[in-house]
């Protein structure tokens, strides 16, 4: 490898703010997230936010403060949102188990114990957040009001392995796209806020089973089939609003919920240069490229 090209594979070592890049050498050794490699390397001219990148722009701490409440405001909540509908879609099954669920479908305990998990990076990288994670949630809700007509334990087995192979992604997927929203330090309390919305779940759905669980009998049907199908059909409204809501990216949050952009221009600078200067390195990937 030339290591005397930058970090793109050109032989150009200046930038855009006529500052000389960082050579790919000069890259693998440099700690990510040092101060001094934002002044070194521009982002990839495909990054999402590269025409708000300004090396020399400046702001107050208030006006930061203001972009981080408002991105916790209409992103992490909508995301701790999705993150209740998997823990709610998690414990109906737990919960139906109460309804004599094992009996009703001639199933073991051993059989329960079998589930699967299947990542969703390869996913993400082709297609960008904004779409992959709303749709692997109403696939997995709409997999998990289907198991309300399951009949044995085939049927058991196949609709485990499905809602598994969709849920097994989300949540690192969930981590990954808000960390382009936020900085290193910032993180922890984010996934302490998704952690805590995952017990609240745990709480509700035990709450929304008690009463569901009720309707036994109604239409002559076991109540773990109305768990199912209700707590199913909740999580995928859940997920098809967070289609038409997430946004792509700090500077593409235009959707068909809000027609408006989420940050100024002023914001969107702000917001962009922050997460560079914090860690370089995300400015060299960007969240929705073909996969290799």
């Amino acid at each position: 490898m030339d290591t005397d090209k930058d970090v793109y594979g050109s032989t150009d070592r200046k930038g855009d703010s006529g500052k000389p890049r960082a050579t790919a050498s000069e890259v693998s050794v440099a700690r990510v997230g040092r101060e001094n490699l934002s002044d070194s390397i521009a982002p990839h001219e495909s990054y999402e936010g590269r025409h708000r990148y300004d090396p020399s722009a400046t702001w107050t701490e208030e006006e930061e403060r203001r972009v981080v409440w408002k991105t916790d405001l209409r992103l992490l909540s909508w995301i701790c949102l999705m993150f209740f509908g998997l823990q709610l879609d998690r414990e109906n099954l737990s919960n139906a188990l109460a309804d004599n669920l094992l009996t009703d479908l001639n199933l073991t305990c051993n059989n329960y114990n079998n589930i699967t998990e299947f990542p969703v990076q390869f996913l993400t990288k082709r297609y960008g957040f904004k779409y992959v994670l709303p749709i692997i949630m109403m696939l997995w809700s709409t997999v998990s009001w289907s198991q309300a007509w399951m009949t044995g334990h085939i049927s058991f087995y196949i609709t485990c392995a499905f809602i598994g192979a969709c849920e097994g992604g989300f949540i690192p997927g969930a981590i990954l796209f808000v960390t382009y929203f936020y900085k290193t330090k910032e993180i922890a309390v984010r996934l302490a806020c998704f952690w805590l919305s995952l017990n609240v779940a745990r709480v509700i759905s035990a709450l929304l089973a008690a009463g569901i669980l009720e309707m036994k009998g109604v239409k002559g049907k076991p109540g773990w089939f109305w768990l199912f199908l209700l707590e199913g059909l909740l999580t995928f409204s859940i997920g098809l609003i967070s289609f038409l809501y997430l946004p792509q990216s700090p500077t593409s949050t235009k959707g068909a919920l809000f027609r408006k952009s989420w940050y100024t221009e002023r914001e969107e600078v702000i917001m962009t240069n922050r997460i560079l200067r914090d860690d370089p390195a995300k400015g060299l990937t960007v969240l929705k490229e073909p996969a290799t």
